[in-house]
């Protein structure tokens, strides 16, 4: 995977929302702690990229017990995270009469944990298609701290 970012940073605006709220529900079957898209900031539908944030915190639900007194973000959940920002991507980008399909995992390959999330934490998700398809999609994905990469790995989407 790339060393750099898939998207230049430079250009997002955080206060963007490039998808509503609403749609954003309607495309995640995830509810309450596990809905980690907190909004989507970039959205190229010719290019198949998107950008979304997550502000973790310290009063989350995993915050007290992973690891106690140094609160670390579960590796898991940020691949979590990613694998929903780019659902997302998957939702906008395939036929209308696929879109109330289900996406799960398929696999993950070349995952990199390259630094640590500490809440309070904003992290930058990026998430661009490398294969779509109705069956199975894949995605390059990236988590961001500032201008650091601290996550990457490619995801491998099935429709369930």
């Amino acid at each position: 995977m790339a060393k750099a970012p898939l998207l230049d940073l430079a250009s997002l605006d955080i206060e963007n929302e490039a998808l509503p709220r609403e749609t954003i529900a309607h495309y995640l079957p995830q509810r309450f702690e596990f809905q980690l898209v907190g909004r989507v900031i970039h959205l190229d539908r010719e290019k198949g990229l998107i950008a979304a944030y997550t502000d973790f915190n310290p009063e989350d639900w995993w915050a007290k017990g992973h690891f106690p007194g140094h609160p670390l973000v579960p590796g898991v959940l940020l691949t979590e995270a990613a694998a929903q920002v780019a659902t997302l991507l998957w939702k906008e980008l395939i036929p209308v009469e696929h879109r109330d399909k289900l996406i799960g995992f398929g696999g993950l390959d070349q995952v990199r944990f390259r630094g640590q999330v500490k809440p309070p934490q904003r992290v930058i998700f990026l998430a661009q298609v490398g294969r779509l398809g109705t069956r199975v999609s894949q995605f390059p994905t990236q988590a961001l701290i500032g201008d650091r990469i601290v996550f990457e790995g490619t995801i491998l989407g099935v429709s369930i």
